[in-house]
């Protein structure tokens, strides 16, 4: 409307409207200007139209402007209305305002407002004040309904219990039930958490009448002493009520998961204790007065209380343990079948029972323990071998918690955990056991008969040095401490921290001397004038005492590697192995395992692999190394000894055969080669022996030929002296030291002798002269060749070999 009247208002527009005049005409002039007549015609009309089209406007224009003035003056009128209403809404408002302040002040507190002495409330505090009352007094009202009726109901479950066990059992499920139903109802949770209490309370005021009638009942049977066979009398009628009436209510905890609630011992820590199931009512009240009877003797000042015997008090709950089996085996078994409870092993309940006393006494004397390695060892040997006892003599398998699926009473030493599954307490004892086994080490290598070679013990003829034995002795002393540990977890560290280490210490020390040896004996420095080799050092490494020393090295060497062998087949080493091999072939190990056993469980994923195969390995190695030393070191001796007969002419006219006798150049090397051969011979098994003399022999026998034999020009009588000191002076040496046919080793040699030694004539004995083998050997065919050495005793010796040795003989050559 705004829109139309606006341009109703608009001035008219002259120029537009001569645009317009303008156009039109020229569309007129266009059509027919020159149409004569008619064209002037049209223009008449076309001017009269615009003429009554302009008046038309005119009017238009009149109406409009008349319509425009009255619609300005009605919308004046409207706004003055509108002004007024407004007017009086605001005033409306401020005095609404006003009321409400009142309002508010009038219902504010007369203490807040600061008017009033502090006792004046509005009436709505008064209401809201009575209303929280009333809430409070009702919640209390319900509270103490609550606790009415639990208490109720606990009264009837406890007051009949030794009377009416069925109606006391009744009364106390419908407590249980009670408190059930208000864990539902939401509201009710503080009540419901007193009640609870009530419910727990009323259990243990049940069990603890039940245990009183069941002790008074035993006590008229003179217990705790050895009960012996029953028979019919009041007090087995009363004993077998008693029971029974402890079964039933057993079973109503075990229906309501309140059996499980006991004072036994459960620390979360330590599983084996946690999870394993009390033993039922009224085995637990039979153990009262033996507890008594325990904490007497071992908790108090008498002299059996002491923490280095620990062995007592296990011995005193064994002792129980046999006192009352028959009693346990036969009639308690009876009673509890009676009960329905026919598969639970009465034994095994009562032992169960006697564990919560030792595993207390544990846990008081271990943190005094941790000061005493050796007693803490001692007591957790004695707590193991316990274990044992009631698993061997008793079949111990207590019943354990379903919680530890694939977990039973078999798998554990329940005593023996207390310490083991602490990590403080087992650490203690594998630290003070990895101490022991240090200084143990130390004191070993360091005795003064550490290398000395045992005379009274000797193993496939193979006598170890005394420090040997003792390691072999104190690693086993360590397998035999940790050996009862019931878990792979347990016993791995003992392995891994203390054994092997042990091992690779020992290894080390050999492996040092073995170096130090060679280094003065066969090192550089060994040949500079005033070195080490020629002080005392020097005399230390040679001769005899020195071959002693490789010796002794050697031989603890060789033991211990027969022992790592032997030690791979021990059950418990195996058992370790098969466990190592399956997490190495699993390939799931966690970091403590992988830390401690990285490089067997690489030697584990290995086939036909043993525990100790590394370090038997290792040890033969160092055996191999020693052996090589050893004949080294007689080579050396006995070369050097040798130097005036290497030097030795033979091209000379000799004494007759007969009257030959050993090189006087030969003695001082072959009391040498004796005595170091001796020293072999009485060191070494047959075996090992013989084979280190034949490579001593061959080695000499090398020299000898190329420094003798290839390197001289022998006369006849050189030659047959030549060979009389190798029969009568190398073998001879050989016999006399112990050498089982000497002979074998130098055939080659002795071949050689054979030759150089030929008679320019023909030997009665059959054997050719001289010239006769040169020309066979020169100009014969092979069978003739072969004939002719068998007669001249040569052996091994081929064709192009016997030409070398013959050409050697100065009549080879006129």
């Amino acid at each position: 409307m705004a829109a139309v009247l606006e341009q109703l208002l608009q001035p008219p527009n002259v120029y537009k409207a001569r645009e317009s005049a303008q156009e039109r005409l020229t569309e007129l002039t266009r059509g027919g200007l020159g149409k004569g007549k008619r064209s002037q015609d049209e223009l008449d009309r076309t001017l009269r139209d615009v003429l009554a089209r302009q008046d038309e406007l005119e009017q238009q224009l009149e109406n409009s402007n008349g319509l425009v003035e009255q619609l300005l003056s009605t919308s004046r009128q409207t706004i003055v209305n509108l002004d007024t209403k407004a007017g009086e809404l605001h005033t409306t408002q401020l005095r609404t305002e006003d009321e409400i302040i009142d309002h508010r002040i009038k219902l504010s507190s007369g203490l807040r407002e600061g008017t009033s002495t502090g006792s004046d409330k509005t009436l709505l505090e008064e209401l809201e004040e009575l209303d929280a009352k009333i809430a409070q007094l009702a919640r209390a009202q319900t509270y103490l309904d609550v606790l009415a009726k639990a208490e109720k109901l606990s009264l009837r479950a406890s007051s009949s219990i030794t009377t009416n066990t069925a109606g006391a059992l009744k009364a106390y499920i419908q407590l249980y039930e009670y408190h059930e139903s208000l864990n539902r109802v939401s509201g009710k949770l503080g009540a419901s958490a007193f009640v609870e209490r009530i419910v727990r309370n009323t259990w243990h005021r049940q069990v603890d009448e039940i245990s009183i009638k069941v002790l008074a009942a035993l006590e008229e049977l003179h217990w705790p002493k050895p009960i012996p066979p029953l028979e019919r009398s009041v007090a087995t009628s009363r004993l077998k009520a008693a029971f029974l009436d402890g079964l039933k209510l057993q079973r109503a905890g075990e229906r309501y998961r309140l059996a499980k609630t006991t004072d036994m011992d459960a620390d979360p820590k330590r599983p084996s204790i946690a999870l394993l199931e009390p033993p039922v009512i009224p085995i637990r009240a039979m153990i009262q007065p033996l507890e008594l009877r325990f904490r007497y003797h071992f908790d108090g000042k008498r002299q059996t209380n002491r923490l280095d015997k620990p062995e007592w008090y296990f011995a005193h709950v064994l002792n129980l343990l046999s006192e009352h089996e028959r009693f346990l085996t036969d009639d308690v078994q009876s009673l509890m079948a009676e009960g329905g409870y026919g598969h639970f092993d009465a034994m095994t309940e009562f032992i169960v029972a006697n564990l919560k006393m030792v595993t207390r006494r544990l846990r008081q004397s271990v943190p005094q323990l941790l000061s005493l390695p050796p007693i803490l060892a001692h007591t957790i040997y004695q707590a193991l071998q316990f274990d044992k006892t009631l698993h061997d003599r008793y079949g111990f398998e207590p019943r354990m918690s379903k919680s530890l699926p694939g977990k039973t009473g078999a798998d554990v030493c329940i005593t023996a955990e207390i310490i083991l599954d602490n990590e403080s307490w087992f650490g203690s004892w594998r630290e003070a056991e990895r101490t022991y086994a240090d200084d143990k080490f130390f004191e070993i290598i360091s005795a003064s008969d550490a290398w000395q070679l045992n005379e009274d013990y000797a193993e496939s003829g193979l006598r170890p040095t005394h420090s040997a034995l003792r390691i072999r002795d104190l690693f086993e002393q360590i397998t035999d401490r940790y050996r009862p540990l019931p878990a792979f977890r347990h016993r791995l560290p003992f392995l891994t921290r203390i054994q092997l280490p042990l091992l690779d210490s020992y290894h080390g020390r050999i492996a040092s001397s073995v170096d130090a040896f060679e280094s003065l004996t066969f090192g550089l420095i060994s040949s500079v004038p005033g070195s080490l080799g020629e002080g005392p050092g020097g005399r230390l490494t040679a001769g005899v005492s020195g071959l002693q020393r490789l010796l002794r090295a050697g031989i603890s060497a060789r033991w211990m590697q027969k022992t790592c062998r032997s030690w791979g087949e021990d059950p418990l080493f195996l058992d370790l192995w098969h466990h190592l091999a399956d997490l190495a072939r699993s390939g799931k190990t966690d970091d403590e395992v992988g830390k401690l056993a990285a490089p067997l469980l690489a030697l584990a994923g290995q086939p036909d692999a043993a525990l100790f195969d590394s370090h038997a390995s290792r040890f033969g190695a160092l055996a191999e190394r020693t052996d090589d030393l050893i004949v080294k070191h007689i080579v050396r001796e006995v070369t050097s000894e040798m130097k005036p007969y290497l030097n030795k002419r033979w091209d000379y006219d000799a004494l007759a055969p007969d009257e030959l006798e050993i090189s006087p150049e030969l003695n001082t090397t072959l009391a040498a080669f004796s005595g170091l051969l001796s020293c072999l011979v009485s060191s070494l098994p047959p075996l090992a022996c013989m084979s280190l003399y034949r490579k001593v022999a061959v080695a000499l026998q090398d020299i000898l030929i190329t420094k003798i034999t290839i390197a001289k020009v022998f006369h006849e009588s050189g030659g047959c002296q030549f060979a009389f000191d190798f029969d009568h002076g190398w073998l001879a040496a050989a016999r006399e030291a112990g050498i089982i046919r000497p002979l074998a080793a130098f055939r080659k040699l002795a071949d050689c002798t054979a030759l150089l030694s030929l008679s320019a004539k023909p030997q009665a004995k059959g054997r050719p002269a001289f010239a006769q083998v040169m020309k066979i050997v020169w100009e014969s065919d092979e069978a003739t060749f072969g004939r002719t050495m068998d007669g001249c005793g040569v052996k091994i010796l081929q064709l192009k070999e016997v030409q070398a040795v013959l050409r050697k003989r100065s009549e080879a050559w006129q």
